[in-house]
């Protein structure tokens, strides 16, 4: 099984330490990266153009490469370049809740009116396929998926619910492990421990997440990194 990254533009300190913490702790077969890559990468790759201020739309289109390419194993795990994978894991299946509960939480936490609404259409539009009380799998954990279970799931806004509703991935039940800055999410930040198993984080966050634990844990480049 393929371990794959959806990557931005940019030099992406982020990815060298997510592949470094995946490398290390999850069992694998290939690693790829699609959408742009930093100059350090030197691995598989497929490029995407990314539109600036086309966060969602780039996504999609880096999805879509994925399911089309032939080279990439139809199972594969899902990565972010913010996941960080802390010890030897078995990537699963974990929800937050159900979305009805997500909504709940965002709109009393969150003043994010435009991620709350994506929240509300894929609630709405699983409810339509029949789909009681929808489960929220958007969390910033990586996530094994199939092809052709994804293409299917990426009408819906929040794809992970998407995917984990429509082929009744079931799964553990869990809190998120984003660590946010400052107190625009205030209610909702991750504090880890020496239990944690993965961990997220934000642009501001992560400098001071690398500096004080992910340097530490991961010092050792993988093969795909041209300079440490």
């Amino acid at each position: 099984m393929d371990l794959v990254w959806i990557v931005r533009k940019g030099p992406n300190e982020e990815l060298r330490y997510s592949m470094r913490s995946a490398i290390q702790n999850i069992e694998h077969n290939n690693v790829w990266v699609i959408g742009d890559k930093p100059d350090w990468y030197t691995g598989n790759f497929i490029p995407v153009l990314q539109r600036t201020g086309q966060k969602y739309q780039n996504a999609k289109n880096n999805l879509n490469k994925l399911i089309a390419s032939d080279e990439i194993s139809d199972d594969f795990v899902l990565m972010n370049d913010d996941f960080f994978t802390l010890k030897p894991s078995k990537v699963g299946y974990y929800y937050s809740g159900t979305l009805a509960e997500r909504i709940e939480r965002n709109a009393k936490l969150s003043p994010n009116a435009n991620y709350l609404e994506k929240i509300k259409t894929t609630k709405a539009m699983l409810e339509k396929e029949g789909i009681k009380n929808p489960l929220d799998y958007s969390l910033h954990i990586p996530i094994r998926m199939h092809k052709e279970g994804l293409k299917e799931a990426l009408r819906f806004p929040l794809i992970r619910s998407g995917y984990g509703n429509l082929n009744k991935v079931g799964g553990e039940q869990r809190r998120d492990v984003k660590i946010y800055s400052g107190d625009l999410y205030k209610g909702l930040n991750y504090e880890p421990d020496e239990n944690s198993d993965f961990i997220s984080t934000d642009d501001n966050s992560f400098p001071k997440v690398r500096d004080d634990l992910l340097k530490t844990m991961f010092p050792t480049p993988t093969k795909f990194e041209r300079y440490s």
